[in-house]
């Protein structure tokens, strides 16, 4: 957070499974073999919990209420 008006996270929270394909199009390859320990198959068939959704929507009202 810096000064309650920019949050940099380190991982993406996009609401949508386009969202995460074109991530592991672009870059799945990273992944492979990586200390992530997950294929880019496992990490589409995980999916995007809806809590994403929520969370990201929550820092966005954080920020636009300060």
């Amino acid at each position: 957070m810096y000064q309650q008006r920019a949050i940099a996270l380190q991982f993406h929270l996009e609401p949508l499974m386009d969202n995460l394909r074109e991530i592991v199009i672009n870059d799945g390859s990273y992944a492979a073999g990586s200390v992530l320990g997950q294929t880019p198959t496992q990490i589409i068939d995980h999916g995007v919990p809806r809590a994403n959704a929520i969370v990201l929507g929550k820092l966005l009202d954080f920020l636009a209420q300060n």
